[in-house]
């Protein structure tokens, strides 16, 4: 065999061998998921540990041979078409377009493997920064959910118009390693509407855990990853390359799929450990009331936001909060009824980055000694805000601004008023 043929049947048996393991992995996930672990808490025990210890490797090394398959893919992208020319001239006859044609195709394809190797992420921030120190309910709340947890509060809540629910860290290596990472909660304002206290710290202990759990932390080589092949992919998709006679087209296709099964299962490993923080930490049963509040409003308030948009359209009425508004087109509420009841029960996927819903409920009623909270006398997460109407009325202007940059036009918040000051400023 040629030295060519050796590293193509490398290649092509390395892919295999991670699509294969990727599958592995998924399945060993669902078998571990419903086991009681031994220590009632959500850190990895036993074949959880092995097995988070095995995804890392396995995603460290899909990294590292996405990596080395940018040249290869590359020199295939250019073999390809000197082998189409050199047909066309073994034929005696070299049609200008279709050469003009392939020339061009080769030329945008490695333009676009070049631009994904220079990605960088934005560091912005994913919402309206929220002064804890004007919310000292809400303040003392985190503080004792993390105190259950046995880690250290978040540093900073951001509040975004829709239903956001998710944490993350920000911070070098040299931070991690101090344990000086500034850790951040993202909190929907969509989905605070008839939030129970009990629930809502349930879910902030789910949050909450992926901080003990390190989850957050790290994984930034599978992140540099990620944005590559989706820069490739928009690339190619915009400059007409995404064929299927595109070698690289083949590649980040085949390549994202198998990334996706590797890295998403681990994402599922993640929010089952996390789903048993909860679980020990508040009660099954106040996870489950948790977890079903943010679906349901998921479901909902997507519903509502297109139902206050048209109306507001054609009416032509100042939009001064989103939150309160209940157009007419939402008075049946059987069509969202249902899509609820789907959106609870769908089937898992390969690809999710969380298990379905019902199996999560399903793994957190087993786990054992669940502590279960009493109601807080129907308490909802609202009370622990200073100024619900000024919150929802800044998140309204960005909404409004966000539609109007896209070309939705109606009234601001005030007859006359600039919506882009407004918006900017809370911004």
């Amino acid at each position: 065999m040629t030295k060519a043929a050796v590293i193509c049947a490398v290649w092509t048996s390395t892919f295999l061998l991670l699509l294969a393991v990727g599958g592995l992995l998924s399945w060993a996930t669902l078998r571990v998921a419903g086991r009681v672990p031994s220590q009632p808490n959500g850190r990895a025990q036993g074949g959880d540990a092995l097995l988070r210890r095995v995804y890392r490797a396995v995603l460290w090394l899909s990294c590292a041979f996405y990596w080395v398959s940018i040249p290869l893919v590359a020199l295939a992208v250019l073999a390809a078409g000197g082998g189409l020319f050199y047909l066309f001239l073994w034929i005696g006859h070299i049609p200008i377009h279709l050469f003009l044609l392939l020339a061009a195709s080769v030329c945008v394809t490695l333009a676009a493997i070049a631009r994904s190797l220079f990605v960088r992420g934005e560091d912005g921030d994913p919402g309206l920064l929220l002064d804890l120190a004007t919310e000292p309910r809400l303040r003392a709340l985190l503080d004792e959910v993390a105190a259950r947890i046995g880690i250290r509060p978040v540093d900073n809540v951001y509040l975004t118009p829709g239903t956001d629910l998710a944490v993350f860290e920000r911070g070098g290596m040299l931070r991690q390693l101090r344990g000086q990472t500034e850790r951040c909660l993202i909190l929907g304002v969509g989905v605070l509407d008839g939030f129970e206290l009990a629930p809502f710290k349930a879910i902030l202990a789910h949050e909450h855990g992926h901080f003990s759990n390190q989850d957050t932390a790290g994984g930034g080589f599978a992140l540099a990853v990620r944005r590559s092949i989706v820069t490739m992919a928009h690339h190619l998709s915009e400059a007409g390359a995404a064929t299927w006679y595109n070698p690289a087209w083949w590649f980040v296709n085949g390549f994202h799929r198998v990334f996706l099964r590797i890295s998403q299962g681990a994402s599922r490993l993640q929010e089952v450990l996390a789903d048993r923080w909860a679980a020990f930490t508040y009660g099954a049963t106040a996870f489950e009331r948790g977890l079903r509040h943010v679906i349901e409003r998921s479901v909902f308030f997507q519903a509502h936001v297109d139902a206050v948009v048209q109306a507001a359209v054609q009416s032509r009425f100042p939009l001064t909060n989103l939150y309160e508004f209940d157009p007419a087109e939402l008075a049946g509420k059987a069509d969202l009824s249902e899509e609820i009841a789907a959106a609870l029960r769908r089937q898992p996927s390969p690809y999710d980055s969380h298990p379905a819903p019902l199996d999560r409920f399903a793994w957190a009623r087993v786990v054992a000694g669940s502590p279960e909270v009493a109601p807080e006398n129907g308490s909802e997460v609202w009370c622990l805000f200073q100024d619900r109407a000024g919150i929802e009325g800044t998140m309204t202007r960005i909404v409004c601004f966000s539609l109007e940059q896209q070309g939705v036009v109606f009234l601001g918040p005030e007859e006359g008023s600039p919506v882009e000051e407004t918006a900017a400023s809370a911004m």
